[in-house]
């Protein structure tokens, strides 16, 4: 099983066969939560947290992307 997370320091989600967001590292930029989050995509709290996350990514002139492994990579707007 792999639960779908996403982290707001580069915007990339991915999965992993971790549960926790405490024990990921992003692939991409292996962020470890220390200074940016790292946060489940598949839960309710991502709903009220994603608007500000991409807000925060787009003035840094970053945004959300998928990992190459993930179903929806290549459909980036």
């Amino acid at each position: 099983m792999s639960r779908e997370f996403c982290c707001s320091k580069c915007g990339l989600i991915w999965f992993d066969e971790k549960m926790n967001s405490n024990e990921v590292i992003c692939p991409e930029c292996k962020n470890m939560s220390n200074e940016y989050a790292i946060y489940p995509c598949d839960n309710t709290g991502w709903f009220y947290i994603s608007d500000s996350v991409v807000k925060d990514l787009h003035e840094r002139r970053l945004k959300i992307h998928y990992h190459k492994k993930h179903p929806w990579y290549g459909s980036e707007g």
